[in-house]
């Protein structure tokens, strides 16, 4: 395994969202510009991973915070904006889990791209 610095401690919340079908790029940035920033200007937030669900549709999140501290002061609007995205994706109950980030290396960023699936 390569050597990587020493890092401070991560930790994450995940949430799924059951979705009614696969949903479509314009709900997905709705969903995005609507909920997301409120999130972004919490203390110790440090970043998001938005995944659909190949299959399903479903919807999951994975929101990074520096501390478990941070994590847990942002349980209330992170609720509200699992709300929020319950309305978009026509679900009606979501799960999450918190978690401690053991590794995280992070993949090439990907913004603005258009929803597909594999072997379209």
């Amino acid at each position: 395994m390569a050597d990587y610095p020493q890092t401070e401690p991560l930790f994450a919340r995940t949430w799924r969202f059951p979705s009614e079908g696969y949903p479509s790029r314009s709900s997905m940035d709705d969903m995005l510009d609507a909920l997301l920033p409120g999130i972004e200007a919490l203390p110790g937030y440090r970043g998001v991973t938005v995944l659909v669900e190949h299959g399903t549709g479903a919807v999951l999140a994975t929101v990074f915070w520096d501390s478990e501290e941070h994590l847990r002061a942002a349980m209330a609007r992170e609720t509200n904006a699992a709300r929020g995205t319950l309305v978009l994706t026509g679900g009606d109950a979501s799960e999450s889990a918190t978690h401690d980030v053991l590794i995280n290396r992070p993949a090439p960023p990907v913004f603005d791209r258009d929803l597909g699936r594999v072997g379209r």
